[in-house]
């Protein structure tokens, strides 16, 4: 075990998983003690894991609540990233529920209370935890903390602030009362709000061990919740590659855990083409995870970084053995870049130019005559590559010039060894990205 990381002292560690670890540290300087969480050595190496990992603690750095934990130190050792946490000396709401059974009606009411504000708190800046279960909320001296942020997100979609609410909701009604927990959510969030939650709220959308948490509660809690709400939220139908419909609950990640358990039947028609309705950004780890099936054999994922102002993200497409991701620029118009990623590409006529991807060749094209296009480029990799095209309506010089500049930052990549730890963390081990071979 490591022995210091920085000017921390490491006591014990807490616990580990497909992320990392958690130690219990100490601090001498302050003589106080601390958490600290460190990105798993196998994940270290990826230059966009890592800097998603310490864009994030910053992130939540920046929140000031008391019920959410605060974060006190950002750094790396020996390249090893990490982050330093209040060390809660509680015990978390799961231990409580199994020690006392159901919840006494004053403490119900103020853990319902504690964790309403710091949800809204994150959500009112722009970030989700998108782990909450009851392990992960800490309760000390009846004061509740929301703890455990390997998996927060920055700059969320809807849907996925809407997962987040529902789970905090469904967690706090295991073992309490749906009726007070509704009320109580109501006093921080609108009817639209909680009904557009559990809409969401459905199969791995849900952390695995909330879903045992309501198996083992022998009622049906979301079911409660949908008959409390003043109208049924709807199912949203969703296209799948076969000859039927599935009506589903909305939520991305229930559709990647679909194509991830039935890729070679979902994938078998060559002629479809299938939009995806999810954002194609890094921290998106359902449309990663989907492209990562479409092109099994590649060991880069392409997918796109946070984008300058003028930039916005257009349509993620999938089907078998590729994927498009088309991004708008306000200046050059729809589709400025088109990407297209595959086993293969054609790089006939391309120069062959420095690399700014680890573990990837680059190639350069010119203008296309008459296309709009002004520049094609490749980048190729172990079991894949992608192509992709710079395009502008505007042919104003200073227009392709910030075009030039920016191309090259707003798509980066993702290692499928990264993706494959992420789907393990997530699904508990249960579900695998790479088939067995």
């Amino acid at each position: 075990m490591t022995e210091r990381l920085g000017h921390y002292d490491i006591v014990e560690e807490l616990g580990r998983g497909g992320m990392g670890v958690v130690y219990k540290g100490y601090e001498p300087a302050l003589t106080r003690y601390v958490a600290i969480k460190e990105l798993s050595p196998a994940l270290a190496h990826d230059a966009m894991l890592v800097e998603r990992f310490l864009r994030e603690a910053r992130s939540m750095a920046a929140l000031n609540d008391p019920h959410i934990i605060q974060i006190y130190f950002i750094g790396q050792e020996n390249e090893q990233p990490f982050f330093v946490m209040e060390f809660v000396d509680g015990e978390s709401l799961s231990g409580v529920i199994k020690r006392q059974g159901r919840l006494a009606v004053g403490d119900a009411l103020k853990i319902l209370r504690q964790s309403a504000l710091g949800l809204a708190t994150a959500h009112d800046r722009g970030v989700i935890h998108r782990d909450i279960k009851p392990a992960n909320l800490m309760v000390l001296d009846g004061e509740l903390l929301l703890i455990d942020l390997a998996f927060t997100q920055v700059r969320p979609s809807p849907w996925r602030q809407a997962i987040d609410l529902a789970n905090m909701m469904l967690v706090l009604a295991v073992r309490s009362d749906s009726q007070r927990v509704y009320d109580r959510a109501l006093r921080q969030f609108t009817v639209d709000e909680v009904t557009e939650a559990f809409a969401a709220a459905r199969g791995l959308a849900l952390p695995s061990q909330l879903r045992r948490a309501l198996r083992a509660e022998g009622r049906d809690v979301h079911g409660e919740f949908l008959r409390l709400l003043p109208e049924r939220p709807r199912p949203v139908k969703i296209q799948r590659w076969t000859f039927r419909r599935v009506a589903v609950t909305l939520g991305a990640a229930v559709v990647v855990v679909l194509l991830v358990l039935n890729a070679a039947r979902l994938f078998a028609n060559d002629n479809t083409r299938t939009p995806v309705h999810v954002d194609a950004f890094c921290d998106e780890m359902e449309a990663m995870w989907l492209q990562a099936q479409a092109v099994p054999t590649a060991e880069l994922v392409p997918c796109v970084a946070p984008l300058p102002v003028g930039w916005s993200f257009r349509l993620l497409t999938v089907d078998n053995g590729r994927s498009t991701i088309t991004l708008n620029h306000d200046r050059a118009g729809p589709k400025a870049i088109n990407l297209r990623f595959a086993q293969t590409c054609d790089t006939t006529g391309a120069t062959e130019v420095a690399a700014d991807v680890p573990g990837a060749r680059r190639f350069e094209g010119g203008p296309i005559a008459g296309t709009g296009t002004i520049l094609t480029w490749y980048e190729v990799f172990p079991g894949g590559c992608t192509t992709a095209q710079l395009n502008s309506r505007n042919a104003t010089p200073n227009v392709l010039d910030d075009l030039s500049a920016e191309a090259g930052r707003v798509i980066t990549f993702v290692s499928r060894t990264a993706l494959a730890e992420a789907l393990d963390e997530r699904s508990d081990g249960r579900l695998q990205l790479n088939p067995p071979s």
